[in-house]
């Protein structure tokens, strides 16, 4: 019997360090960019955008870099958000990008019922079109307090 287990010996050593190298080949995905603290404020006339979407939508960037998507933050009932891109409040990367927002009316859930009409965005569809919207936002190495955004 010792001889059986000994012949075995090193088809497990093998096993063992092909193991190793499968492991050690594994791409354990992209690191994420460093991220800084990104806050604001959105207002339409006047009153707190309670409950709208925000997006950082990077300006001339490769959109492949994003598979995980953009930097987004959803505004407070006293108007105030914070954006989060791979942790929660975590900001954004250094970078230029286009602030676009949407705000649903109601809970902003879609109905399942083909007959009820979707929810419609309150805002003017341009502040959700990158190339049109009218707010650009620079991302540095702080923490960065965007000026308060208003719509009329």
């Amino acid at each position: 019997m010792l001889i059986f287990a000994s012949n075995l010996w090193p088809a497990r050593l093998l096993l063992l360090l092909n193991s190793f190298v499968l492991f050690a080949g594994c791409d354990s995905g992209p690191t994420n960019p460093k991220t800084y603290p990104v806050s604001g404020e959105l207002f339409v006339k006047g009153e707190p955008a309670a409950g709208a979407r925000l997006i950082l939508h990077p300006e001339g960037a490769d959109l492949s870099r994003w598979p995980r998507g953009f930097p987004t933050a959803v505004v407070e009932p006293d108007g105030k958000f914070q954006f989060s891109c791979f942790a929660e409040n975590d900001g954004a990367p250094e970078g230029s990008y286009k602030l676009l927002a949407s705000w649903l009316e109601g809970d902003g859930i879609p109905n399942e019922d083909p007959a009820v009409p979707p929810p419609t965005n309150r805002l003017d569809p341009v502040y959700l079109d990158p190339a049109r919207s009218p707010w650009s936002v620079k991302v540095e190495p702080k923490p960065n307090q965007l000026t308060r955004f208003e719509v009329p």
